[in-house]
């Protein structure tokens, strides 16, 4: 895969066409290319970081890249991805948009916050996005719980949205809806008690259901799970993915601006 770690250079043609070297691979990209000199040396930056993401890469996993980097079978497999990779990160932000009720800043705020925390958890965005989105429409502050939820979910090899839910619910309703807590997680409501629940369901017991169940996550046997789960082969890997998919991702808007271009 040396031909992908080379250096991009970006030409137009004279109908607008945009072209797209490296190596001795071409791709050309429709005839109504925005020239505009900031999107131009945006794109230009984003290719120069994916070559250096997969030096990068080779260097810290060696062997391991090959699994990878097969996924990027030339020049137009990198575009594909790239786009793929930036259409998923535009529909995560568009979930968070419409959660937020249209508040950008809020919104920009967490999806920086959601790739930052899928890049160094053991779980891919797309997870964190969905537990995200689920513990805040239950009106949990996704920044304040997802942590801990994330080791529920570790410790426990549970799906980190799965877990969101089961948490979500619990909270919401006082504890009424904590069977799924109870059943796949081994949280009785008698440790809940020991850390001042009152055993109140509904209105009443929300407030002391959510200080003992964020105690007993933040100070119990799974408090860390996410980051023992990470240093294991499948957590690094995971990691690995997250790192390439948002190197993908930077690079894919612009080309993904220009590809709405052409539909439009």
């Amino acid at each position: 895969m040396e031909g992908l770690r080379a250096k991009f250079e970006l030409e137009f043609k004279p109908d607008g066409a945009l072209i797209i070297k490296t190596g001795d691979q071409v791709l050309e990209i429709g005839a109504k290319a925005d020239k505009s000199k900031a999107k131009v040396e945006r794109l230009q930056k984003a290719l120069e970081g994916i070559g250096r993401g997969l030096d990068k890469a080779a260097r810290l996993s060696g062997r391991l890249t090959l699994g990878l980097t097969a996924l990027f079978a030339g020049l137009a497999g990198v575009v594909k991805k790239a786009v793929e990779a930036a259409s998923q990160v535009e529909s995560v932000h568009t979930r968070l948009l419409t959660l937020y009720r249209g508040n950008v800043q809020v919104a920009d705020e967490m999806l920086q916050w959601t790739k930052q925390f899928a890049a160094t958890t053991p779980f891919q965005l797309g997870q964190v996005a969905e537990a995200t989105t689920l513990l805040e429409a239950y009106g949990l502050s996704a920044r304040r719980w997802l942590p801990l939820v994330g080791d529920l979910a570790a410790a426990m090899g549970r799906d980190v949205t799965e877990t969101a839910v089961a948490v979500g619910k619990a909270v919401a309703s006082g504890g009424a809806g904590m069977d799924a807590l109870r059943r796949s997680y081994a949280i009785t409501g008698e440790q809940l008690r020991e850390l001042g629940w009152t055993g109140k369901t509904g209105a009443e017991g929300i407030e002391s259901f959510d200080r003992a169940l964020y105690k007993l996550l933040a100070e119990g046997r799974t408090a860390g799970g996410m980051e023992r789960l990470s240093k294991t082969f499948e957590g690094l890997v995971s990691n690995l993915k997250d790192q390439m998919f948002l190197l993908l991702a930077e690079v894919g808007t612009p080309l993904m601006e220009l590809l709405k271009d052409q539909i439009a």
